[in-house]
């Protein structure tokens, strides 16, 4: 998928919304008004601006409790009220221009006060306070991380935020385990949806592919209630993205930073040709396994005795000759990783938003693109098996104990958002997420490994290539409903589409032995203790649809006006469709003269691995001038496994039916039922592998 834009239509659009900013001499007065003692926001609250006692603008709250008034920059008076609540007035407010200014306000019922409360305050930028009313008010026990808290700590995505949550670990960067449980018990959400995983080996969503700007807040819940999925136990993670922008901003930044392992060194191990998208995350397509190779019967050719037919100058091997050269040289002959030179790691990030009137209701938008490009180094890494043979001590099976890793990450990600409230009580919402993130990777090990290798004196040493392509995109169209006539029943629903895909093209490994040192030092490949150098093409492609919709019908307790009774009702609906298929290759030494053998090249590998050395490497002729026998130098043959092809399906429908009640100002039940009936089914592409299958209500 590709998206153009001409700089002179994004040139216009920044120039003329850029025109209308500096042309404004106003400020943004917002805030959320909730009940001082539930935390519950207040629907339909009186906000009047006032300046020498007159009134100057006004306003009422929406079903979030949130307000919002443009008013001319200077000082005033702000006068809430609420029917069954003291009315409250703010004096000297001073409101910027051109700014956000930001103040919450707490309402105490009458049967708590009598007399209007009268404060002298100035504007409070405290986006916190609406967390902390929702951590507040939630009939569950959760933690959440607000916006502004995640720019304070500079957190660039979703798992650096995380790092803050109690009871949050962040394993590998990315994936998140809550509570000390594995990541098959915890679920992430986007706005209110399942995420996908990227990842064919984790049930936990990669929540570094979401950038931190892009994010309203995190919420953690850790207790089960019937409108949460049932497929949790470690905890939920719930990300919500921006909404609303309280004004026009218009934002870039760079930035860079130094890290003392892998910035501006000459050792990092990376990948000896490049392709032309790298640095953005994306591959050029030069990596890819040759398309005549996807084809099964052709893939089923490249067999160990594929040589005799390729040597034997008979016409009718042509083919199959053909076929043996072709693939001997199309696929990529390096295997070892090449040293460079590393940047600092640096970063940019571009956002614009605004908020217009449109039919005198409020129309908003955001939009953000960041990319960012990061190195990560590593030397002298241990990697370490032992097993218990005995009694007194253990079997060192694997030490590898000189280990480097060297990872270039270039991430790239867009979100937009747009809102239109089509008054005080509708509001409908889309947003299109979209993110790739790759990791570039160069290794080396050496050590032992008595438990894989004869030689008790032979090092075992190991070279790896990888490119890791993550990418997914998320298109989300909602709507939020409050009916006043219905007792303010409030209504949300949600349909979400998610493509998602982990693409790991030509990752190669390439391992052998070796005994004693300088000019005295042998290295061969057994090849039945250590496998000739392969190649891996793997892909791994989930879509998902969901939807759900939850009404939610208040009902209040005499004389507690603020309280939070409510029954709540809902249903929702998951499908999701995951295609995986693995394909190996292993390069062969059937029929390769003794002139060309591994150890013949000591550790000089681009010898070793020139394309002189692979496919059709020489011709013997007779006496006569005709052709006798092709020689033949290392091939490749097919190593796929059906086993690991597989199709997978998930269909998950639930429905519930809850009620909240306060039985005293201190104690909150919450009582209900859910029911889900989930159809999982998984099939391999091996006719021996029977198909696995849960259904379950």
């Amino acid at each position: 998928m590709s998206i153009k834009f001409g700089f002179k239509t994004i040139a216009t659009v920044i120039l003329v919304l850029s025109a209308f900013a500096m042309a404004a001499q106003t400020g943004v007065l917002s805030g959320k008004v909730i009940d001082k003692s539930s935390g519950e926001t207040l629907i339909g609250a009186s906000v009047v601006v006032q300046k020498d006692g007159a009134q100057v603008t006004g306003t009422t709250t929406d079903f979030d409790g949130n307000y919002a008034i443009d008013v001319e920059a200077g000082i005033y008076d702000l006068v809430v009220s609420y029917v069954s609540y003291s009315k409250q007035t703010i004096t000297g407010v001073e409101v910027k221009a051109g700014q956000a200014n930001v103040l919450d306000i707490a309402l105490e019922s009458e049967s708590q006060t009598l007399n209007e409360v009268v404060v002298k305050a100035s504007v409070v930028k405290n986006t916190d306070a609406a967390l902390i009313a929702l951590q507040r008010r939630a009939f569950s026990i959760q933690d959440g991380v607000s916006s502004q808290q995640i720019s304070r700590t500079g957190s660039s995505n979703a798992a650096d935020a995380m790092r803050q949550m109690t009871g949050a670990v962040v394993e590998g960067g990315r994936f998140i385990v809550m509570r000390g449980l594995g990541d098959r018990y915890s679920l992430s959400q986007l706005n209110g949806v399942t995420l996908p995983s990227t990842d064919p080996y984790r049930n936990s969503t990669s929540l570094d592919l979401i950038p931190a700007q892009m994010i309203e807040n995190i919420i953690t819940l850790k207790t089960f209630t019937p409108d949460l999925p049932g497929n949790f136990s470690g905890g939920l993670v719930n990300i919500n993205t921006k909404s609303f922008p309280d004004k026009f901003n218009l934002a870039f930044s760079i930035g860079t930073e130094y890290n003392s392992q892998s910035s501006l060194i000459d050792n990092f191990r990376t990948q000896p040709t490049q392709g032309e998208y790298d640095w953005l995350g994306f591959d050029d397509g030069s990596r890819d396994q040759p398309d005549y190779l996807r084809d099964a019967n052709t893939r089923d050719q490249l067999i160990p005795s594929l040589y005799l037919q390729a040597r034997n100058p008979n016409p009718g091997n042509e083919a199959a000759r053909d076929l043996f050269n072709r693939s001997s040289r199309d696929l990529s002959n390096e295997f070892v990783p090449e040293l460079r030179s590393t940047p600092l790691n640096s970063s940019m990030n571009f956002s614009i938003g605004n908020k217009f009137q449109l039919f005198g209701n409020d129309l908003g938008f955001t939009l953000g693109v960041n990319y960012a490009s990061r190195f990560s180094h590593y030397d002298n890494g241990i990697v370490a098996t032992y097993i218990n043979t005995n009694s007194t001590r253990l079997f060192d099976y694997q030490l590898i104990d000189q280990d480097s890793r060297s990872v270039e990450n270039p991430q790239l990600g867009a979100l937009f958002n747009v809102a239109y409230k089509f008054s005080s009580n509708h509001v409908l919402t889309g947003n299109i997420i979209f993110n790739n993130d790759a990791e570039i990777a160069g290794r080396t090990q050496s050590g032992r490994f008595l438990g894989q290798v004869s030689d008790s004196r032979a090092d075992f040493n190991t070279n790896s290539l990888e490119f890791t392509q993550r990418q997914f995109t998320s298109y989300q169209l909602g709507g939020k409903h409050l009916f006043p006539g219905l007792n303010n029943t409030e209504m949300e629903w949600l349909v979400n589409t998610t493509n998602s895909f982990q693409r790991e093209p030509d990752l190669r490994y390439f391992a052998y032995t070796g005994v004693g040192e300088g000019e005295t030092r042998e290295v061969y490949i057994n090849n039945s203790e250590i496998q000739f150098p392969s190649h891996f093409f793997r892909d791994l492609v989930d879509d998902r649809l969901q939807g759900k919709l939850d009404i939610s019908i208040p009902f209040l307790t005499k004389g507690n006006p603020g309280s939070s009774n409510r029954i709540k009702m809902g249903a929702s609906y998951s499908t999701a469709e995951r295609n995986f298929e693995e394909y190996r290759y292993n390069i062969n030494n059937s029929g390769v003269p003794a002139s060309i053998n591994f150890s013949t090249f000591g550790e000089d590998f681009t010898k070793f691995f020139d394309y002189s050395n692979f496919g059709i490497i020489d011709t013997t002729f007779r006496n006569d001038g005709t052709i006798q026998r092709y020689v033949t130098g290392y091939h490749y043959i097919n190593q796929v496994s059906a086993k690991n092809f597989y199709t997978g399906s998930e269909d998950i429908i639930a429905t519930y039916l809850m009620g909240i009640f306060n039985i005293t100002p201190n104690l909150k039940a919450v009582a209900g039922v859910r029911m889900e009936t989930t159809d999982l089914q998984v099939q391999s592409e091996d006719p021996n592998t029977p198909q696995s299958k849960i259904d379950l209500t």
